[in-house]
């Protein structure tokens, strides 16, 4: 019930400072009986300075776990434009090769490209390794297609292997075209091929239709193919300035199947790259017409928001 000082010492009383605890209760065969301890202060005030101290640590814990959630939330549905880091230090070439500071990136071979300020190559072969990541230097074989390469120069290592560019530069014809959403024209290459199965090809995040030029080639051989910018894309009206992990942007794919049936389309497939891949999977559940929809082509796709976020 409260702090109480002992009386002092008795027959019948200790005289010790302390706190009282009291409870009301049965005991035996008594009701409403008092049972009461004494607990020394000191005790009692170090009960306390846990206890205050474990509130400090829990809410610190809190606050933490709180920032961290908003900070990555942040990062995954601010859309940004594309703007590739130059992280690769041409350190020697001779215009056939070129050897670079070795990273995680460029220690495993695969199409992949370097573009610098005024230039652009296809890597080929690996051709040495030496060191480690952060140390060590890896050699590749080198095509220039556009400018030049120098050493000491920065570039860009790009898995989109196609220079930046339009569908020209892989030797189709295209036309601009803009697809209505709810949101406004969505700026997309109209590319035309032969067969009555169109595929709508849906770029990842914060990325551009640039990402399909390295499997247009082979789409257009089975096709019409369109390939459309979607909502908080470059010269495309946002709805509220957030990528909504494909909840609002599968509306842009529905829209670009309505205009490729205005175009004769009956059936066509769609590809998502990555985050289009999310938007793909709900367009496939939620657009009107899905029925149309006979195909779809996931490449390394987001199946699952939580399990990516969880890892």
């Amino acid at each position: 019930f409260g702090s109480k000082a002992s009386p002092p010492s008795t027959e019948e009383g200790s005289g010790i400072d302390g706190t009282a605890f009291a409870s009301i209760g049965s005991s035996g065969g008594s009701t409403g009986r008092v049972t009461a301890s004494i607990v020394p202060w000191h005790d009692a005030l170090m009960v306390w300075k846990i206890t205050g101290v474990l509130l400090v640590v829990l809410l610190v814990l809190v606050a933490l776990v709180v920032g961290a959630g908003v900070y990555f939330s942040t990062l995954l549905t601010t859309p940004s434009v594309p703007n590739a880091t130059a992280d690769q230090e041409v350190l020697a070439t001779d215009g056939a090769t070129v050897t670079l500071a070795q990273d995680d990136y460029n220690l495993y071979p695969g199409l992949n490209s370097l573009i610098g300020d005024d230039g652009h190559a296809f890597l080929g072969a690996q051709l040495d390794i030496t060191g480690s990541p952060g140390d060590g230097e890896v050699t590749y074989e080198l095509d220039v297609t556009r400018g030049e390469l120098t050493e000491g120069q920065q570039a860009v290592w790009s898995s989109w292997y196609y220079d930046y560019g339009d569908p020209s530069d892989r030797g189709l014809e295209f036309s601009e075209v803009t697809p209505r959403s709810d949101v406004g024209d969505l700026p997309s290459w109209y590319v035309p091929g032969d067969g009555d199965v169109w595929t709508i090809v849906v770029h990842g995040i914060n990325s551009d239709r640039e990402e399909s030029l390295r499997v247009l080639p082979t789409l257009a051989e089975n096709g019409p193919v369109l390939v459309i910018r979607y909502r908080n894309d470059i010269g495309v009206p946002t709805q509220d300035n957030l990528l909504r992990l494909g909840d609002t942007e599968w509306r842009d794919v529905e829209a670009a199947m309505q205009w490729v049936r205005g175009e004769g389309a009956e059936r066509f497939v769609i590809y998502g790259f990555s985050y289009g891949g999310a938007v793909t999977l709900q367009a496939l559940d939620r657009a009107e017409g899905r029925e149309d929809i006979v195909g779809v082509v996931l490449d390394s796709a987001v199946i699952s928001w939580s399990d990516t976020l969880v890892r």
